[in-house]
């Protein structure tokens, strides 16, 4: 499992093998009611992803 953090990271652990498990976008993520991320919402946002291990 690992945590990819832009649209980069995502292209490259999709080419490793890796598939999404959850997204959380940048533009929802509030921090004391304020959106501390906005600068970066181009990115989408974290992005949990998984990949199978086979023997």
């Amino acid at each position: 499992m690992t945590e990819a953090t832009n649209k980069t990271l995502q292209h490259v652990f999709r080419k490793l093998g890796f598939f999404e498990r959850i997204r959380r976008s940048y533009c929802d993520h509030l921090f004391e009611g304020q959106a501390h991320f906005v600068s970066i919402t181009a990115q989408g946002g974290p992005m949990l992803m998984n990949r199978e291990i086979t023997p």
